[in-house]
């Protein structure tokens, strides 16, 4: 039970005059649990106030979870990824400073990041994103991986109608 970011405990009591008699002991955790529903705002709050208070970061103001610097640093956070976005240098010293504060993983380059394949052509300078293998786990789950595919999925010359105009023109003739 939960009261204003505070956990209520039922705590049971015995005395002499009833047999049990139950009470609500409220208490206040000093670190939030995994799996409360307090968590994962929890974890969001402290991860910002990290980056922007303590390693001088900006949030973005049109999408929740990217943090920038002046340097064009960028970091992408969802859940618990981070995605790190800068020179080779930089993000070894992003990496630095976010594990002082918190446990972390290198998994290495990014192969995949939100369900999308990312390639990169370091000579071109390019990064192709491709939704893929995710296409391809939908269309195995509904039994569709054999199916055809087309294009557009209509005759782009196709002439759309709506139904009720049309009802309505014919009951005025």
């Amino acid at each position: 039970m939960s009261s204003r970011g505070k956990i209520v405990l039922l705590d049971a009591q015995y005395n002499d005059k009833s047999e049990t008699r139950t009470t609500n002991v409220v208490v206040q955790l000093r670190r939030s649990l995994y799996g409360l529903q307090q968590a994962g705002c929890n974890w969001c709050n402290t991860l910002e106030s990290h980056l922007k208070k303590e390693l001088g970061m900006e949030s973005s103001r049109y999408e929740a979870g990217n943090y920038t610097t002046e340097s064009r640093a960028t970091i992408i956070v969802w859940v618990d990824d981070m995605l790190l976005i800068e020179s080779k240098a930089e993000v070894t010293w992003w990496k630095l400073a976010i594990s002082e504060r918190f446990k972390i993983k290198d998994l290495g380059n990014v192969k995949f990041f939100l369900i999308m394949l990312v390639e990169r052509d370091r000579c071109k300078r390019r990064i192709y994103l491709s939704q893929g293998a995710y296409i391809k786990n939908i269309l195995t789950r509904f039994k569709m991986e054999n199916w055809k595919g087309c294009p557009v999925p209509m005759d782009p010359k196709s002439n759309l109608h709506n139904r009720l105009e049309e009802q309505e023109a014919t009951e005025k003739d």
